[in-house]
């Protein structure tokens, strides 16, 4: 066998390693996941979660232990990348997408329980500056349009991955709608999810960034920051429904129905989230 071969060879075999290693490491996790639920005698929800809901889905699902003694076990990340997940097969009983597009299209791929969608609020985008860019201009100075995002002293810009975040699709849609995508596309840094890329604001790694609102009404000391104007971008309606493999846990639709009650409702808008009953027409 020649060199070249036995490269090629060993960086086969090296992949499949690493392949089945991730794979026994997240079978692992979920197994110890369902097992501690299983000692603990109580039974269990999985949801799959868009990333802009980890906080006030702690809440939540604390509160929907209380009233039906059933735990939360949430995993977070892009719709789009849970979305494929559960396509391959991910166990999970819920998902909780950032958009009502992914829910509707697990449905129409035979992996979610069509008449589970539910709407359960919308989301806000927003434009978050750093304290360097703060810091730069006078601690008073306001971000009153994508305009902004011109200035010199603005050389990267975080967005979720467009590609499979809803709020990366959003972020471009007010961009190109505010005449300046293509201006500043070369500042663009993009980021797995919109959780990423307001963690990306929050240290200082990017001037600015287009995040969820949740992202900042949730920090004590978030500096200055502009709601996107809504007409700038289509709707972030996010959705859950149950997946395939969760119609068979009455606790997933008991969850999914949760969503809508007043407590529910009450923590999402806490967040920055709009209530979808009340929400004015676009």
């Amino acid at each position: 066998m020649s060199f070249s071969n036995r490269i090629r060879k060993n960086k086969f075999v090296t992949r499949w390693i690493v392949a089945l290693w991730l794979f026994t490491i997240g079978a692992a996790i979920a197994a110890s996941g369902q097992a501690s639920g299983a000692e603990q005698g109580k039974r269990m929800v999985r949801v799959a979660a868009a990333a802009d809901l980890k906080l006030p889905l702690e809440e939540i699902g604390r509160e929907f232990e209380k009233k039906s003694g059933i735990v939360v076990q949430p995993s977070f990340g892009a719709s789009g990348t849970l979305f494929s997940q559960i396509v391959n097969g991910a166990p999970f009983d819920v998902f909780m997408s950032a958009d009502a597009d992914y829910p509707r299209k697990l449905a129409e791929a035979g992996q979610a329980v069509a008449n589970t969608i539910r709407p359960y609020a919308r989301g806000t985008l927003v434009l978050w500056m750093s304290r360097a860019w703060q810091e730069g201009h006078g601690s008073n100075k306001q971000a009153d349009t994508l305009q902004v995002l011109l200035d010199p002293m603005v050389t990267r810009i975080s967005i979720a991955n467009p590609l499979h975040a809803p709020y990366g699709k959003a972020a471009e849609a007010a961009l190109r709608s505010a005449g300046i995508l293509d201006r500043i596309r070369p500042k663009l840094v993009t980021a797995e999810n919109v959780a990423q890329a307001a963690q990306f604001v929050d240290s200082g790694n990017v001037e600015a960034g287009l995040v969820a609102l949740t992202a900042v009404v949730s920090k004590k000391d978030a500096t200055k920051w502009l709601e996107v104007p809504r007409d700038l971008y289509p709707p972030i309606e996010q959705s859950a429904i149950v997946t395939r493999g969760g119609q068979n846990n009455p606790g997933a639709s008991q969850f999914v129905e949760f969503l809508g009650s007043e407590v529910a409702q009450k923590i999402l808008r806490r967040y920055g989230f709009a209530e979808v009953s009340k929400l004015p027409k676009p």
